[in-house]
């Protein structure tokens, strides 16, 4: 077998697969459900039986075949995008889980209710607050307690500057 025709470059993968007893797949097209307008499910749904080097040569040369090579590379193109989407979100996310955090405590609304009203905002229309995986009880007291120590050091330093605490 000729290495350098069942190995794409493009995906790293050996696309032709043979099982004992049923025959030789290709694993690019048998995965992404590809098809041809000639042999439509040769290669991908029933097996070649004999080997033809023409033929062989022909399915790697094919329009079936360049379309699961396409789908391969988009495959993993989606990956990297999702972890730049959640990058570039991060500081957003973060900014208005503090924000819901901080309308909880001015409300006077129990604590317990913040990650149920996390999954409100996501199913209402903020997309990007799934993205904000803190949610344990442990992670929520903590954030908390950050912001009563952020507004208990902001408040007396306010009251030490006030002009009726001059000593």
């Amino acid at each position: 077998m000729d290495d350098d025709l069942t190995y794409s470059s493009n995906t790293g993968v050996n696309w032709l697969i043979y099982q004992e007893g049923q025959g030789m797949f290709c694993l690019l097209c048998r995965r992404h459900s590809t098809s041809d307008n000639q042999n439509k499910s040769k290669y991908n749904l029933e097996p070649a039986i004999r080997f033809k080097w023409k033929a062989f040569e022909e399915h790697a040369n094919s329009q079936q075949h360049a379309a699961a090579i396409t789908a391969k590379l988009l495959s993993r193109v989606s990956t990297f995008e999702e972890v730049r989407k959640i990058e570039d979100a991060k500081d957003d996310v973060y900014y208005k889980t503090l924000l819901t955090m901080k309308w909880i405590s001015k409300e006077e609304i129990s604590n317990k209710k913040f990650t149920s009203l996390l999954e409100l905002l996501q199913q209402v229309s903020l997309e990007d607050i799934k993205y904000f995986k803190h949610r344990s009880a442990g992670s929520v007291r903590e954030m908390f307690l950050l912001i009563g120590s952020i507004l208990k050091a902001q408040l007396v330093h306010d009251i030490s500057k006030a002009k009726c605490f001059d000593f």
